[in-house]
């Protein structure tokens, strides 16, 4: 059975949106596992905050 193949490419201007969503689901998520039990929830990262 041939083994799947994935393309590598630079990151475009197209994909910074997607990847600015990733970011900010994953951050909240591992802000959610480490916070103290006695911190307030942590709130999302906001979108649009990019240098683009």
């Amino acid at each position: 059975m041939p083994s799947p193949t994935a393309a590598i490419r630079p990151m475009r201007p197209d994909d910074v949106a997607e990847a600015e969503q990733v970011s900010s689901e994953s951050f909240h998520a591992l802000d959610r596992l480490t916070l103290p039990r006695a911190w307030p929830e942590p709130e999302p990262r906001q979108g649009g905050r990019s240098r683009s």
